[in-house]
């Protein structure tokens, strides 16, 4: 770059402080295309809770053309003896067989050791099963006794498509 001397005492620009940092403003660019949309309905749409009636040791399928979300209760009633106590557990099991045997959710509830004469316990335990069922695939509650045999039940169902 080359530079020319200028005599002293020669004006040769001014400069002014610019606190706003505001410089001219420049022609308008075109606004650009509008982006893609996603599909309708892609959240859950409308969920239809339903309340069929299930048992232990039955396979079924939730559906076969969505997932669907999937909760039980389920109560393990044990008691203590004079020999010994109770124990066990309810598996909710899923998976593209039937029956399937892969375990997603348990409760488990149980007494165990020996009681003196004239003495009663009981033991409740109740708790959730809950998953979400892939398309197509089987469900089945099923009771596992680990001491002697509790009593099992199932105090509450729900299935909710998910479409």
């Amino acid at each position: 770059m080359l530079y020319q001397a200028v005599p002293q005492g020669t004006t040769v620009g001014t400069w002014e402080p610019n606190p706003a940092g505001i410089g001219p403003t420049g022609a308008t660019g075109p606004q650009g295309a509008t982006g893609a949309t996603g599909p309708a309905g892609a959240g859950f749409g409308t969920l239809s809770p339903s309340t069929p009636s299930r048992a232990f040791g039955t396979a079924f399928q939730p559906s076969t053309t969505v997932p669907t979300f999937v909760s039980y209760s389920a109560r393990v009633v044990s008691a203590l003896s004079l020999v010994t106590g109770q124990a066990g557990r309810v598996e909710l099991r899923s998976d593209t067989s039937n029956p399937p045997t892969t375990v997603r959710a348990r409760v488990a509830g149980g007494s165990t050791g020996t009681l003196a004469v004239g003495l009663a316990i009981a033991d409740i335990a109740e708790g959730p099963l809950a998953y979400i069922v892939p398309a197509g695939h089987y469900v089945n509650l099923v009771t596992v006794n680990e001491t002697g045999t509790p009593t099992y039940s199932i105090t509450s169902q729900v299935e909710i498509p998910l479409s």
